[in-house]
Parts: structure tokens; sequence; C-alpha cells
């Protein structure tokens, strides 16, 4: 009797005793004895040669859609990018324009830079922001917490400062702070 599986077929296949596929409805299971009844002139030894054969393509199967899988970028880390949206040239001149003189030390004051990021980061970004530099958490701590991977968080904080810095920059520029920049 085929046993239909849900599961991720390498795993079930491995750690089954029979042979798993994919038929067009769903993944099945060969056992040792429906592969001796279909296949008389075989053996146990055969069985096992197959089953390993299977083994490896499924293994190889699960090591490409993994490798594949590493190159997507996922919905929240899209909305992070400076390629989603940039401010028109006019709106962040008149912007800035608007905002008063600034000296140096308010530039690089700590409270003023998380005002700047409270702005300028997406709800995402400025909670790992926060995570690692105010509350001094190390990426790994926070990947865990979120339950992602290490390089997520590193390309997320990596995109907020160059958002904050980007500010700065302009707004250190505007004021004549070239030492900063």
């Amino acid at each position: 009797m085929a046993k239909n599986y849900t599961n991720e077929s390498y795993a079930v296949n491995k750690y089954s005793d029979g042979i798993v596929y994919r038929g067009a409805d769903g993944d099945y299971e060969i056992t040792l004895e429906s592969f001796l009844k279909e296949n008389p002139n075989m053996t146990e030894e055969d069985f096992a040669y197959w089953k390993s054969v299977s083994d490896e393509l499924y293994k190889e199967e699960d090591i490409q859609t993994t490798a594949i899988t590493r190159k997507n970028v996922s919905i929240n880390e899209i909305e992070e990018t400076q390629l989603v949206s940039v401010e028109s040239a006019e709106f962040e001149f008149l912007r800035l324009e608007s905002e008063g003189d600034f000296t140096k030390e308010e530039v690089m004051n700590p409270y003023f830079i998380l005002e700047i990021a409270k702005q300028e980061l997406p709800e995402i970004q400025l909670r790992r922001f926060i995570s690692r530099y105010i509350e001094g958490k190390t990426e790994d701590v926070i990947a865990a917490e979120e339950g992602v991977n290490q390089s997520s968080i590193s390309r997320s904080l990596s995109g907020a400062e160059n958002k904050i810095k980007k500010v700065i920059r302009k707004l250190c520029i505007k004021n004549g702070i070239f030492d900063v920049i």
C-alpha cells in the first residue's frame, strides 16, 4: 500500500525504510515487500542499491534547492533596500532646508542619530538598529531572537547605517561641517 507524504522528500526518503518517490499526485513509498513482489528477479541487495540511489538523488536536489533559496530575498529585506523607494531630489532638498542649522556636536550626538534612525528607517530596520547600537546586542543574538540568519541582520544593519550616513552627510554639507564626512 502506498503511503502519501507531505514532508520534504529527501528527509522522508532518507529516514524511511522504503523508497519514497514523487508521483503526479504526491509522494509515495515503495516498501521492500512491494519491491520484491513487483520484481521477483531482484533481491534485498538490489532494493538497498536503489534506495541509496534514491537517497543520493534527493540529497542532490535538496542541495540545489537550498543553494537557490539562499539567493532569494525576503519581502522584509526588499523594503529595507534603497531601490524600493527613493525620495525625489526636490523633496529631499525641501526637507533638509526646513531643518535648522546644526553644529558638529549636534550632528554626532547619539540621541540625534537615533532620531534620524526613527525618521528614516522602516520598522524592522529600526528595531534591529536599536537592538545592535542602543542595547548592544550582537548580530548573532538578534538573528537568534528573530529566527533569521545572521547575514540578514548584517545586511539590514548595513542598509540602516548607509541611510543614516546619507542624511548626516547632507546635514553636514548644508551646515558647512566638513570634518565629519
